[in-house]
């Protein structure tokens, strides 16, 4: 089914500014000392700030370079909803360092397709979870955009279902848990995908365990007044084609790809045209009527019950990603059953696994020694984080260790989930967890996020390697004169202007006010 698009009124879902003012993240500042007051309280609430991750990080890496100065690109991956994507090597970082870059054309009369890209590259910029694909940055290049992103390099979901046709509910469940978890991550920041389809969800690698959605193109605010609706016919809520446009519409699309999956087959006949896949899917009956296929395929009563509930046609009774996650089928396959399995059965896993547990064990220490670190040098951590941790075969574990912690699958961890990891594995709560869960929480949400997590976890070898180091220290030499100063973190925490003197103090925290090459490297390796 080809991808439609619909003008029509709108009715969206939507929350009042109230109430985004409360629960959205708030990106305005990093760490907020709690007992901070006075003047050296708001200058030291002021350093803290310098390194605010969304804004810092992505004006970090705009710093004036072009494409082929940082990147190799190499051979075609495919095409994407807007744009073709090419197999990309980092020229400094080395063989290690591969990433997928998308090549879009920008439109000079097609005001709706400009928005659409400026759309993904916002939501890719708001959304850190792992089950979403990470922009690591983009560069705007005279007539094209390109978007690199950490690399996937295992099949897509659709490609999948046509090798393998129907997949066991054990199977089914596993991919089904990742799908949710990351539309739950888009909803909880106010946003739909709303092109939700086995083409759009990819795996990391061939070994096919982690799941990634990608092509956020079409993804939105809640919000009231749009104008034109687009996605897939196949996969669109029938709400949709009334101008109802709502994170219910992502549950029908889970739906539709859930139902493929337990059955192999898809949910409309696949030769269908779009008017027609429309008049059925808002035809209750015929609907009712497909779902029965569900109950001659041997399925238990859970799979059934959870593929109907995301495809209800009232919308206020549908599941949302939160209440399907909590659905029996995933207590009937839980996901504790599935790793013992992999475990089991892939020696690879048992050893990541270790490892993970490894981190674990020494959590406290992780979260203490970042903690303790310099402003400038977390902030140089959190740039080799955001750059690498992503697809550094080295940062696997940290990768699999921050998954074994988030249970609610959010992409952000609370202390209470971090009590209950240690209530549940029969190990007393270290007396220091919670001053060391605020030394990395950093914009101080109560949430410790996915990047925060793979900042203060990261390895010592990617910490101490030198391709490494100097990639972030000439990120931050914004005049490239061989020197960090305070000009420099001007430029890249505050876009030039040195609030209060806040730059210049946190550089005499470790240097005289200009940090060399050399010396920044000796202090990476000691971090």
């Amino acid at each position: 089914m080809r991808r439609v698009s619909y003008v029509v009124p709108v009715i969206a879902w939507c929350r009042t500014d109230k109430d985004q003012r409360l629960r959205c993240q708030d990106f305005g500042g990093f760490h907020r000392f709690r007992t901070a007051s006075g003047p050296d309280g708001e200058k030291q609430k002021l350093s803290q700030r310098l390194i605010q991750h969304t804004d810092f990080v992505y004006r970090c890496l705009s710093n004036g370079q072009q494409l082929e100065d940082v990147f190799t690109i190499g051979k075609e991956l495919g095409l994407g909803a807007f744009g073709t994507i090419y197999l990309a090597q980092h020229k400094v970082l080395g063989p290690g360092f591969k990433f997928a870059v998308k090549k879009i054309r920008k439109s000079e009369t097609d005001s709706k397709l400009q928005e659409l890209l400026m759309n993904e590259i916002h939501a890719l910029m708001d959304l850190d979870h792992p089950n979403v694909v990470k922009l690591v940055r983009y560069f705007d290049e005279g007539s094209y955009m390109y978007l690199v992103f950490e690399l996937c390099e295992g099949p897509d979901l659709q490609t999948r279902l046509e090798q393998e046709g129907r997949v066991e509910e054990k199977e089914a469940a596993t991919t089904m848990r990742q799908m949710l978890a990351a539309l739950k991550c888009c909803h909880e920041h106010y946003m739909g995908h709303f092109d939700v389809k086995p083409e759009n969800f990819i795996y990391r690698s061939t070994d096919m365990t982690k799941l990634k959605m990608i092509d956020l193109g079409l993804a939105s605010r809640f919000k009231k007044s749009r104008k034109e609706i687009r996605g897939t016919s196949a996969y669109m809520a029938p709400e949709i084609y009334d101008g109802f446009f709502g994170p219910e519409a992502d549950s029908w699309g889970c739906g539709a790809v859930f139902f493929n999956l337990l059955t192999g087959k898809p949910f409309f006949p696949p030769m269908m045209g779009d008017d027609d896949i429309k008049i059925l899917a808002k035809d209750r009956k015929w609907v009712r009527n497909r779902l029965r296929v569900l109950r001659d395929s041997g399925l238990s009563k859970e799979a059934i019950d959870l593929v109907s509930r995301l495809m209800r046609h009232d919308r206020h009774l549908r599941l949302t990603a939160r209440e399907a996650l909590q659905h029996p089928f995933f207590t009937l396959h839980s996901e504790k059953e599935a790793a013992e399995a992999l475990r089991k059965h892939n020696p690879e896993y048992a050893e990541l696994d270790r490892e993970a547990q490894e981190i674990l064990d020494n959590l406290v220490e992780h979260f203490t020694d970042f903690a303790a670190q310099p402003v400038l040098i977390r902030a140089a951590v959190l740039l080799m984080a955001h750059v690498g941790a992503y697809s550094f075969k080295h940062a696997r574990p940290q990768r699999a260790a921050f998954t074994k912690l988030d249970r609610t699958v959010s992409g952000g961890l609370s202390m209470e989930e971090l009590e209950s990891f240690y209530e549940e594995s029969g190990t007393p709560v270290p007396e220091m967890l919670e001053t060391a869960f605020s030394g990395v929480d950093l914009d101080d949400d109560g949430y410790i996020t996915y990047i925060e997590f793979l900042s203060a976890t990261l390895p010592r070898k990617a910490r101490g390697d030198r391709n490494f180091c100097r990639r972030v220290f000439e990120i931050l030499d914004r005049n490239r004169d061989g020197f960090i100063d305070a000009s420099d973190l001007a430029q890249a925490f505050y876009s030039g202007k040195d609030e209060k003197g806040v730059c210049s103090e946190s550089l005499a925290e470790i240097c005289d006010g200009q940090l060399s090459w050399k010396d920044f490297f000796e202090l990476m390796q000691k971090s």
